[in-house]
């Protein structure tokens, strides 16, 4: 994490204060230390020895906390994650000092100047951290991910791991990463927006030194190097939670649906901030397979889209919307002629859709009340009606 250069103490007191009012914990007990010593010069003798895998760590460039490390590759049309979780669980004992403190603590809390964390530091940040110095105990899982996003877990074991480089999200650039990088991110959103989830990325803060020795808080650029990282996270979760939910075993943390007064404040706040609320049918997971398809038949193919399906629901929901305008329109005149069933009323759809502007909701309804009215006033104007609402088109 990064900590705020605080020379005249500014901010000290007040962090202090915060500390006391929450119970942060502060220094580890000596027995912790001592254990977390003991346990740092252990040396793994049941792992798997995977230290020829191309792992890499990526994250902010000032942690060294490391609990993570991947590799990507190729396996037909499919991508073979190599997940590696640090294997912290090997250094503590059930009920040893350690793991007495560890639930005592509960978690890691980040502050400004400093963190209260989970483990001594001489096993977060030394012999259990993924640092690329040597080899360390990892859960390694292998994740295999489809070209339509589908994750599934293909194995999972204790192994020792070697991390080759300590990437950074402010510096890593595409040559440092694994080739299929960006692919896999590719892979895990497209399966995200065809499930319909819903992502929220708030910017995050931090505290800043300001020219004039006082303090604020900035928003901290995001990088796209960690969208793509979290997508590793997620593609791994979700192939080991769908493993223990078919084995009827684990815990799962659950959100309940938001309820109608909940969403209808939501889109009033919205409308007040000027914000237009997404349309339902475009903006969802088939309105975006639709445009896919639209634009490229053969990418959207390559990964993984049924274009022949999607195209049929296309079909299906056009037709029911043609349909109720067809039963509006007998109702609305009272009778209806075979005549309505030319080629002529096809272009005139094609007519009000082009006044109206292409790719957009509201281009039909507009382009049709513009044609309408153009049609209405020549008619009753001029014999010659149809060269001037043909000028007034093009």
């Amino acid at each position: 994490m990064k900590a705020v250069f605080d020379p005249d103490r500014v901010l000290a007191g007040g962090l202090a204060a915060i500390r006391d009012q929450f119970h942060v914990p502060q220094a580890f007990p000596p027995e912790v230390i001592a254990a977390a010593q003991a346990a740092a010069r252990r040396v793994p003798a049941d792992h798997a020895d995977r230290t020829a895998l191309p792992l890499v760590t990526l994250d902010p460039a000032s942690s060294t906390d490391l609990d993570q490390a991947f590799a990507i590759e190729s396996s037909g049309s499919d991508l073979l994650l190599r997940y590696a979780i640090a294997d912290v669980a090997w250094f503590v004992d059930d009920g040893d000092p350690i793991d007495r403190e560890a639930w005592r603590r509960g978690a890691t809390l980040y502050l400004p100047d400093g963190k209260a964390g989970l483990y001594p530091p001489i096993l977060s940040e030394g012999a259990a951290s993924l640092l690329p110095d040597g080899p360390r105990p990892a859960v390694l899982f292998t994740v295999r991910v489809a070209a339509d996003g589908e994750a599934r877990l293909d194995a999972a074991e204790r192994a020792l791991v070697r991390s080759r480089a300590k990437l950074a999200y402010e510096t890593a650039d595409d040559a440092d990463l694994p080739p299929q990088f960006a692919e896999l991110a590719r892979r895990i959103a497209l399966a995200e927006a065809r499930r319909g989830a819903a992502r929220v990325d708030p910017p995050e803060q931090e505290v800043v030194r300001r020219a004039d020795g006082g303090y604020a808080l900035a928003f901290r650029a995001r990088h796209a190097s960690e969208a793509r990282n979290a997508a590793l996270s997620l593609a791994t979760n979700l192939a080991i939670a769908e493993l223990l939910q078919a084995h009827h075993t684990g815990l799962f943390r659950v959100m309940a649906e938001p309820d109608a007064a909940a969403v209808s404040r939501l889109r009033n706040t919205a409308r007040a901030l000027g914000i237009a609320w997404q349309r339902r049918l475009a903006f969802s997971p088939l309105g975006y397979a639709l445009r896919g398809a639209r634009d490229s038949a053969l990418r959207a193919e390559a990964q993984g889209m049924d274009i022949r399906r999607i195209q049929w629901a296309g079909f299906v929901a056009s037709s029911l919307a043609a349909g109720m305008a067809g039963a509006l329109y007998a109702f609305s005149k009272g009778s209806i002629a075979p005549d309505v069933l030319g080629v002529s009323r096809s272009v005139d759809g094609l007519v009000m859709v082009l006044l109206g502007g292409l790719q957009t909701l509201a281009g039909p309804l507009v382009g049709a009340a513009a044609y309408t009215w153009l049609q209405d006033v020549a008619a009753r104007s001029t014999d010659y009606w149809h060269a001037v609402l043909g000028l007034a088109i093009l």
